[in-house]
Parts: structure tokens; sequence; C-alpha cells
């Protein structure tokens, strides 16, 4: 019965991190996690968003932390203003599917993708925002705002910028 048990609870483990795009490694994950953000608690706020991405680089890198790719994508939505970004990935369509997942919301859109350069997004008055990119942050704060000035948006801010290496 005991090893029955241990059977199903790896199982389980496995499922749960099946629709990450992460080996079955419940151990990396759920100790990068911590219980602050596990169960009913994730999801629940920026911080825990922040560090599942964080946890997913670092374990789909064999929990090394180092960067096994260089693509990353911004996700915005123009509706609740959410976000999501992601980093470190090996292919565009990867980290653009996670960033739209860390936004959470249905109408989330790519913001803007970049590879070993910086994303941005802007946001201005009257739910007007852009994205952009290049390669150094500075640029891609820049192309972001002008991208949301081209939209019709007045006083366009930087939300989040980031950058893959």
């Amino acid at each position: 019965m005991r090893g029955r048990l241990s059977v199903l609870a790896a199982l389980a483990g496995a499922l749960m991190l099946s629709g990450t795009g992460l080996p079955a490694r419940a151990d990396c994950f759920s100790s990068c996690l911590g219980s602050d953000c596990s169960g009913v608690n994730y999801g629940n706020g920026i911080g825990c968003k922040l560090r599942s991405n964080m946890c997913m680089q670092q374990c789909r890198d064999g929990g090394s932390g180092g960067g096994g790719g260089t693509y990353g994508a911004l996700a915005y939505s123009g509706k609740t203003g959410d976000y999501g970004f992601s980093y470190g990935y090996t292919s565009r369509a990867e980290a653009e599917r996670r960033a739209k997942r860390e936004c959470g919301q249905s109408d989330c859109e790519i913001a803007a993708w970049y590879s070993r350069a910086c994303g941005a997004i802007a946001v201005g008055d009257e739910g007007k925002w852009g994205g952009g990119s290049g390669d150094t942050e500075p640029q891609a704060r820049e192309d972001a705002k002008n991208d949301c000035v081209k939209d019709g948006g007045k006083n366009c801010e930087i939300l989040v910028a980031k950058c893959t290496r």
C-alpha cells in the first residue's frame, strides 16, 4: 500500500507541473516557489507571478539559474492593466505563451518580444498603451513610449521594462 501511495504522489506532482513546460521536477519548482505561493495562494499577486517565472527558468536550466535561453516577452491587458513577462526561454513562442499566462487575462496581448535585448510597456491616459523593444533598456523604454503616443496616448509612462541576455 505504501508503494502505491508513493507512485500516486509522484504522479500528482508530475500532473501539477505538466502545464508549466518543465520536466517533472517537483522538488526544484516547489522548493524554489516556497509555501507562500503554493496551493490556494498561488497567483495571488504579482510577487507570486514574479517568483513563479524565476523558478520556471531556474528549474528548466537544471536548477543552476543560468540563462538557458535568450527570449523574453511582455503581455498586457488593456481592460484591466494587468501584465505579465517572461525571460530566459529558448523560443519566442515559449516566451510569448508564458507572458500571456502570467498576465492572466483573456484579452492579454503581446506588447513586445525580445532576444538578447529589452522590452517595455508604456501606458497613457484613456487606456492607450504601447510596447517596444531595443538593444538597451533606455531604447526599449523610448520605443514603448513612442508606440503609446502613436496609439493616441497622452502622458505615457513606463509600466514595466525587462531585458534578457
